[in-house]
């Protein structure tokens, strides 16, 4: 698979990455041994790029990285996030302090069983700590070898700027996709300008964006079931608006998760995006966006189509930790 050089290191990623999450019940369970399993078809694929963090699963999801990485290390660019205290199913705050970035850089290297990590992520933006000593603490682990580029992640363009001027910041991730294009509008021209890769989660809406959709089920615990674009009338709307960028897909003559992974890598030259599926299918699926090809119009099409979705990305709880400054 096509790799990109990113940010100010020489680290090459995958064009498109995996994310992990899904492997620790955000969508409903999964067995241990067809997760690691799966994780291995993923860089058969010629997929390098996991993206994990140590909130995912309660540490959970690290250590089954651990697990999948074993005997395949150095094939793999391996990216984790900090900053959630707490756990996913109860209270949660954000901790930048430069003594927590140490604490939880070493918790994560030992469920992952390694000794680096490629990429190590600000998972978000802590509003009580500068962003200068949150990130001052980054690049003294990365000057001590324990990771080698550092990334924030849903960080406003302020907050981008300011931790650039202590330290080159290498990868933002934030969610990016038909469903939610706001990035393309002011972060988009920060980023390039800067020289920062965007990793991009959920670039299929959540499985919102893929044939799918019309028959999705909730299960117990599914993070879904707390999206207001999931809910009732905006879910119904919502089909309706798929359904015509499905028609899209067909007269491309891709499935609608291969069109919309296109969209994505269409809208800038250092955007990775890092889906998330349990499926074998889907992944081969998501892998043949690279061969998809959209002219000038269709890429309209599309974009005027993403803003009729309906409903906010999160609920209020996690809304509270956009970074809006």
């Amino acid at each position: 698979m096509e790799q990109l050089k990113t940010g100010s290191t020489d680290i090459r990623v995958s064009r498109i990455g995996y994310g992990c999450w899904g492997l620790s019940g955000a969508y409903g369970a999964i067995a241990e041994d067809k997760a690691v399993e799966l994780l291995h078809k993923v860089l058969d694929l010629g997929i390098n790029f996991w993206d994990t963090a140590d909130v995912y699963g309660g540490g959970e999801n690290e250590r089954l990285v651990g697990k999948a990485l074993k005997g395949k290390r150095s094939s793999v660019v391996l990216a984790t996030k900090f900053g959630y205290v707490g756990n996913e199913k109860g209270a949660l705050h954000i901790d930048g302090s430069p003594a927590y970035v140490r604490s939880a850089c070493e918790a994560s290297l030992q469920r992952l069983g390694t000794d680096y990590i490629d990429v190590y992520y600000l998972h978000r933006v802590d509003k009580r700590v500068p962003i200068e000593e949150t990130v001052g603490a980054m690049m003294e682990l990365k000057s001590a070898g324990k990771i080698r580029a550092i990334g924030l992640s849903e960080a406003s363009t302020n907050t981008l700027s300011r931790a650039a001027k202590v330290t080159a910041i290498d990868f933002l991730q934030s969610e990016f996709s038909l469903a939610t294009p706001d990035l393309a509008k002011d972060v988009m021209p920060f980023l390039e300008q800067q020289d920062i890769a965007l990793a991009a989660f959920s670039p299929l809406g959540r499985g919102m964006l893929t044939s799918m959709a019309p028959y999705l089920q909730f299960q117990a615990g599914d993070y879904r079931r707390l999206i207001p674009r999931f809910a009732d009338e905006n879910f119904r709307h919502n089909l309706k608006v798929v359904e015509q960028m499905n028609a899209i897909a067909l007269a491309n003559n891709c499935s609608l998760a291969s069109l919309a992974l296109a969209w994505v890598l269409a809208s800038g030259k250092k955007i990775i995006p890092i889906p998330g599926t349990r499926k074998l299918q889907h992944l081969e699926e998501n892998v043949k966006a690279l061969e998809v090809k959209l002219n000038v119009a269709t890429l309209q099409q599309l974009s005027d189509l993403s803003g009729q979705i309906r409903g906010q990305r999160h609920n209020a709880d996690n809304a509270a930790f956009y970074d809006t400054e």
